[in-house]
C-alpha cells in the first residue's frame, strides 16, 4: 500500500470540514438582529401580522475602520410574532486586506428573535474564499445551541474536492459535522511538486454516513463506506480516521466490518487485504504507512506472472517498508493457511502461527517459519507427484532467481513426517506408491531454480517405510530405521539417486508373493552400523544396497554376519564379506566370501571354507554319519562350496 493511498482519507476530509461554514450562518444572523432594532424608518404595515417593512437593506460592523461583515436583502419583514422575514439575502466577510473572505446568499431568510432560530431558503449558497462553494435547498440553524441542519441534499465544490450528500448536522460548541446519507466525493490529487513523479489521482469516497471532530480531530466514514482511486480501493462498514493538530497529517486509519483493501497498481502485481477490522499504523515523522493489523477472517493474496499466494489466519500483521511501501515481514495467528501457486504446482502451508520475510530492496519472500502443527503439502499436477511433511516446527528459505522466490532450503523439527509420492516415469505409467520419511529433525536443500529436491538429512529415530528394489513388484524396503540418514536426488527430477544412513541401521526387507510360482510373502531383515543404497532414476528403485559395521542377517530359516554385506536387488544376491558366517537349522557355514542367492535358494561359499553339520539323534542328515552313529557334528572344509 502506498503513501498516496492513505492520504485519500486527508483529502476526503477537505470536502467535510468545509461545511464549517455554516456556522457564519450565525454571524449573519447575529448581525441581522442587532441591525433589526435600529431600523425604524419606511416602515409599513402590509396586514394584521406584519409590523414593518424595509426595501434593499444594508448592515456593516467595522474593525480599525475597515469592514469586517456586511449583510444585503432586496426586502426586510418584521412581523408581530417577533419574526424577521428577508428575501434576496446576501452576506460576507472580509479579509484584512479588505477581499471577500466567505460569502452565504440565499432566496429567503426568516429569523425567530424570541427563540433565536432561524431558517434559509431557496438556493442556498455558502462560499468559502474562492475555493469551496457548498449549495443546498433549505438551512435551519438553532442559535440558543449552535447548531445548524438540514435534511435536503447539498452539493460542494472545491479546487480538490467536489461531491453530494442528503442532510447534514453542525454543532459549533462541540465542533461536530455530521452527515446523514449518500455521501459521495470525488477528491483530486494532483502532484505535489514538478519532480513528483505520481500522476493527478482522482479519489472517490462514498458511505451511508459521515462524522467528523475537530476537537477529536477524527473522520468517520459510516455505512458500506468505499474509497476507490485508479490504483487502490478501501471499503468497510465503517472507516476511521484520526489527524495531527493541524489537521494536516494523517496519524492513524482504522476499518471494521468486511474490511477490504486492494492493490492494484503493485510492483509485484495486485493484492488484496481482507478481515473484519483492519488498523493502519503511520509513521509520525515520515507519514507513511507503517503497519497493517488485520483481526477476524484475515486474508491477504497476491497475484504475479511467477504465481498466486494466499494467506488466511484469525490475524494478519504486515510490517512495511516506508520507503516503497512493500512489505518486509507478515505475521499470522490462528489457523493459518498458505497457498502459493504456480504453473507446474500448488503448496499448501498451514500451522497455529506462521511469519514471512521479504527482501528490503525486491520485495522478493525470504523465508517462511510455521510453528505448531506445521502441515506442507506440495502438489505437481502433471507429474501425479506431491510430498507431504508435517512437522511442529517447519523454515522454508528462498533465494532470488531471476526476480522471483526459489525455495532453497526446508528444515523441519519436531515429530517430522513426510509422505512421497513420486513422479510418474511417463504418461501411460501408474504412480508409484507412496514412501514415508519419520524423524526428530529433517533438512531439504533445493536445486538452483527451487523446483526439485537436491539433498537431504534426517536425524533422530529416523524411519523410512516403502523404498522398492529391483524390479517392480519385486522386493522392497519395507522399513528402514537409523539414527542419522543422507540423501542426494537425481537432478530435475525429485527422485533419490542415493542415501547413507549411520548409528543403529536396521533394514526389514519384503519380498511379495509370487502368483505365478504361488510363492507366499517372504520377509528378511538386517542391522549395522552403517547402510548405502544406490537406485535407479528411471523408476526410483535401489539396486545396491550395502550395509557394515557388524552386519547380522536373519530370514525365518537362516542367520547371517559378517563385517560387510552388499545387496544386488537386481539379481536378489547378498554378498557377505569380512569374516562371513550363515546358520540355520542343519548347522553353520564360513569362508572368505559367501553368496546368498534368495531367488534359486543357492548358497555359494569361496575360500577358506568351514562347514559344520548338526545331526539329529536317531537320524542321518548327512552323507557323512558318525561311525558311533552318534548325533555328533560332522566338520567339512573345502575351498570352495555350494547349497542349494
Amino acid at each position: 500500500m502506498r503513501v498516496a493511498h492513505i492520504k485519500l482519507l486527508r483529502r476526503s476530509m477537505i470536502g467535510i470540514i468545509v461545511i464549517v461554514l455554516l456556522a457564519v450562518a450565525y454571524n449573519y444572523l447575529h448581525t441581522w438582529r442587532n441591525r433589526a432594532r435600529v431600523i425604524t424608518q419606511a416602515a409599513e404595515v402590509l396586514s394584521s401580522d406584519m409590523m414593518r417593512s424595509a426595501d434593499s437593506i444594508e448592515y456593516s460592523t467595522y474593525e480599525n475602520g475597515r469592514v469586517r461583515f456586511k449583510i444585503r436583502a432586496e426586502r426586510l419583514l418584521e412581523t408581530r410574532a417577533g419574526k424577521n422575514l428577508l428575501q434576496g439575502v446576501e452576506g460576507s466577510d472580509r479579509n484584512p486586506d479588505g477581499s471577500i473572505g466567505n460569502q452565504i446568499r440565499s432566496q429567503r431568510a426568516e429569523y425567530d428573535a424570541d427563540h433565536k432560530m432561524a431558517d434559509f431558503s431557496g438556493n442556498v449558497q455558502l462560499d468559502i474564499g474562492s475555493d469551496v462553494r457548498i449549495r443546498t435547498d433549505s438551512l435551519h440553524y438553532d442559535l440558543n445551541a449552535n447548531i445548524g441542519m438540514t435534511d435536503a441534499p447539498i452539493q460542494f465544490a472545491s479546487k480538490e474536492a467536489q461531491g453530494t450528500a442528503r442532510g447534514v448536522v453542525y454543532n459549533q460548541p462541540k465542533k461536530t459535522i455530521e452527515l446523514k446519507g449518500n455521501l459521495d466525493f470525488t477528491i483530486t490529487r494532483a502532484p505535489s511538486t514538478q519532480n513528483d513523479s505520481h500522476q493527478t489521482e482522482h479519489i472517490r469516497a462514498r458511505s451511508s454516513r459521515g462524522f467528523f471532530s475537530k476537537d477529536e480531530r477524527l473522520l468517520r466514514f459510516m455505512g458500506d463506506a468505499h474509497l476507490d482511486s485508479e490504483s487502490a480501493s478501501l471499503s468497510g462498514e465503517l472507516i476511521e480516521a484520526r489527524f495531527s493538530e493541524d489537521q494536516k497529517h494523517l496519524t492513524s486509519l482504522v476499518c471494521e466490518g468486511n474490511v477490504a483493501y486492494q492493490s492494484s497498481q503493485d510492483a509485484l502485481g495486485p493484492r488484496t487485504l481482507q478481515g473484519d477490522r483492519m488498523v493502519f499504523g503511520i509513521d509520525q515523522d515520515s507519514g507513511s504507512l507503517q503497519r497493517i493489523d488485520v483481526s477476524g477472517r484475515a486474508a491477504f493474496s497476491s497475484k504475479s506472472p511467477e504465481g498466486d499466494q494466499e494467506l488466511r489466519g484469525s490475524t494478519i500483521h504486515m510490517e512495511l517498508n516506508t520507503s516503497n511501501g512493500q512489505p518486509s515481514q507478515i505475521q499470522s495467528q490462528g489457523g493459518v493457511e498458505l497457498r502459493m501457486k504456480r504453473p507446474a504446482e500448488e503448496t499448501l502451508v498451514t500451522g497455529e502461527s506462521l511469519e514471512t520475510l521479504f527482501a528490503p530492496d525486491s520485495a522478493v519472500l525470504q523465508a517462511i517459519h510455521v510453528h505448531e502443527h506445521a502441515r506442507m503439502l506440495t502438489i505437481r499436477p502433471q507429474e501425479a507427484a506431491r510430498d507431504e511433511l508435517s512437522a511442529e516446527d517447519v523454515r522454508l528459505s528462498f533465494r532470488e532467481v531471476e526476480g522471483r522466490s526459489a525455495l532453497s532450503e526446508l528444515k523441519a523439527e519436531t515429530s517430522v513426517q513426510l509422505n512421497s509420492t513420486p513422479p510418474k516415469t511417463n504418461e501411460t505409467s501408474p504412480s508409484a506408491a507412496t514412501r514415508s520419511l519419520a524423524a526428530n529433525a529433517l533438512t531439504m536443500t533445493y536445486s538452483e531454480s527451487g523446483d526439485n529436491f537436491e539433498s537431504g538429512r534426517a536425524t533422530g529415530n529416523v524411519v523410512l517405510i516403502g523404498i522398492p528394489l529391483g524390479e517392480a513388484g519385486r522386493p522392497e524396503i519395507r522399513r528402514l530405521t537409523a539414527d542419522v540418514v543422507e540423501f542426494h536426488f537425481f537432478a530435475g527430477s525429485n527422485r533419490l539417486r542415493d542415501f547413507r544412513g549411520e548409528n543403529r541401521v536396521r533394514v526389514y526387507y519384503l519380498k511379495p508373493a509370487d502368483p505365478t510360482t504361488e510363492s507366499p510373502p517372504q520377509e528378511f531383515h538386517t542391522s549395522s552400523s552403517h547402510i548405502e543404497a544406490a537406485f535407479r532414476e528411471t523408476d526410483g528403485a535401489a539396486q545396491q544396497v550395502s550395509q557394515w559395521g557388524d552386519f547380522q542377517y536373519q530370514d525365518g530359516a537362516r542367520t547371517a554376519s559378517s563385517g560387510r554385506g552388499d545387496y544386488d536387488a537386481q539379481k536378489e544376491i547378498l554378498y557377505l564379506r569380512d569374516t562371513p558366517r550363515i546358520a540355520d537349522n542343519s548347522g553353520t557355514t564360513s569362508g572368505d566370501i559367501i553368496q546368498y542367492d534368495r531367488r534359486q535358494k543357492i548358497l555359494t561359499v569361496q575360500n577358506h571354507v568351514r562347514s559344520v553339520l548338526k545331526a539329529r539323534e536317531g537320524s542321518q542328515v548327512t552323507p557323512f554319519a558318525s561311525t558311533s552313529g552318534s548325533a555328533s557334528a560332522t566338520v567339512i572344509t573345502a575351498d570352495g562350496m555350494q547349497y542349494w
